[in-house]
């Protein structure tokens, strides 16, 4: 400690009721700024590096004695725990990121043994830097987010100062534009400065997440821990534009994105197997049916839970569906965006999936034994996306000849045979009432052959359809 900067060791003991009273004083861009920088820099475990942007500092006093210093500055960009808990997108995360406040040091200092000290400062703190913050940088924080090494301590002062546990880290950190992995997986842990915070935010109030318990938090860092993996397959990240370095912390997104479809599962073990069953759609496996996905990301008796949950599973395919509209519509919305609609075909060897018959199968430019799609793309600036689909059941499936069929599918009684045609008009109708906005249709010529259909479009849009040579 330099000359100028003497301070008290002598110890410090007994109950918070005993000492002088405790009070913070803000230093920063003051001459006490460095007695700050010096304290931290050689009592704290992770020492003091050089704070870059928006930040402030506290010396704890006791009296007129320094016993502690405690800081706040701008938050970490993305937390998996955090963003989770607070439920929000992407572009609101960018934009309402601002109103929350990191606690990035604290440090009591190692001669003070004080009961009960820790939290009270913390408490102290909570209440002084909301309105510093305020004062300083003209934005009222909301929320403190705080990382905990859990390897070193248990957050017990945080605890008791009501702070809330919303999960912990990975172990990356960000290196440039992409995540290595380091390893030192830290506790996250949240306090909500304002109790109505998703109401000053603008956060839709069914985003507010229930307190977790420590087994549903266990169990969402497995599926973490599950899509983190690091097997996916090199021709979808190619054709993502993706390269080894940005897909480190890819497993975090596909969580943080999964996590909004947990309430359409009726339980935890369903989305425990929807994770599975997605992170094996997106991994290097040659076959990527129920079987091999199970086997890899599971056990033996994964395979039957896997094809029980597809098979049995009550899952609101409905409710799945409406999620990730909105999240499209969120994303890549914009008043001249584009609908595009197109049929797709997949070629099958047996004869009881649903739809199954001899058709034209596109992807093998003849008739074949094949299920067949119709589906709803949607695009703008911003990129694009599937928006909907349906499956188009041939008209021999409601005839007598495949009555036993239809009732081992499971195809719902109230079923009624419609053309792709049809469907497309039907999708294009549902987008628009769920909020899409698209000034603009795109269809090839099985659809822009058809007068019908043509005619069936919303009448405020244009549309690009493709014709027949000889029509």
């Amino acid at each position: 400690m330099k000359e100028n900067m003497e301070i008290d060791t002598h110890d410090i003991t007994g109950h918070l009721k005993d000492i002088d009273r405790v009070t913070l004083e803000q230093v920063t861009k003051t001459e006490q700024e460095a007695l700050w920088d010096e304290l931290v820099r050689s009592y704290h475990y992770l020492g003091y590096q050089k704070m870059i942007g928006q930040r402030i500092k506290y010396l704890v006093r006791s009296g007129e004695r320094v016993i502690g210093a405690i800081s706040y500055n701008r938050p970490v960009q993305r937390v998996g725990a955090r963003d989770t808990y607070i439920g929000w997108t992407e572009a609101k995360r960018q934009e309402l990121l601002k109103y929350v406040v990191s606690n990035n040091r604290y440090l009591i200092l190692p001669w003070v043994h004080v009961r009960y000290l820790a939290s009270h400062v913390l408490a102290l703190s909570l209440k002084q830097v909301q309105k510093d913050w305020e004062s300083r940088f003209g934005v009222r924080p909301v929320l403190a987010e705080t990382f905990i090494d859990i390897s070193q301590y248990r957050g017990t002062c945080y605890k008791a100062a009501n702070w809330i546990y919303v999960g912990e880290t990975r172990g990356f950190g960000k290196v440039g534009k992409g995540y290595v992995y380091h390893g030192n997986q830290k506790a996250v842990y949240l306090y909500e400065l304002d109790h109505d915070w998703r109401k000053k935010l603008e956060l839709p109030s069914q985003a507010t997440p229930s307190r977790l318990t420590p087994s549903q938090i266990r169990q969402q860092e497995e599926r973490r821990m599950l899509l983190g993996k690091p097997d996916w397959d090199e021709r979808i990240l190619a054709s993502c534009g993706l390269d080894e370095q940005a897909v480190a912390g890819l497993g975090d997104d596909l969580a943080d994105y999964l996590q909004a479809f947990v309430g359409s599962c009726v339980n935890s073990k369903q989305a425990d197997l929807l994770a599975v069953y997605v992170k094996g759609l997106f991994s290097d496996l040659d076959r990527k049916s129920i079987e091999p996905i199970a086997l890899r990301y599971s056990d033996k008796t994964g395979v039957r839970n896997l094809q029980m949950f597809f098979n049995q599973g009550k899952v609101s395919q409905e409710s799945l569906l409406h999620i990730h509209q909105a999240h499209v519509i969120e994303l890549l919305g914009e008043a001249d965006g584009m609908a595009n609609v197109d049929g797709s075909d997949f070629p099958k060897k047996g004869k009881h999936s649903v739809g199954v018959a001899r058709q034209h199968c596109g992807i093998l430019g003849k008739t074949d034994n094949c299920q067949a799609g119709v589906f709803a793309g949607y695009s703008s600036s911003q990129g694009y996306a599937l928006l909907d689909r349906r499956l188009y059941v041939p008209k021999k499936w409601f005839g007598d000849d495949y009555r036993k069929r239809y009732t081992q599918c499971g195809v719902p009684d109230d079923l009624t045979f419609k053309t792709k045609n049809e469907l497309a008009l039907d999708m294009l109708k549902d987008c628009r009432d769920r909020g899409a906005p698209f000034r603009w249709i795109g269809c090839d010529s099985a659809f822009g052959a058809d007068r019908e259909f043509l005619a069936g479009l919303p009448a405020d849009c244009y549309y690009f359809a493709d014709v027949r040579e000889n029509q």
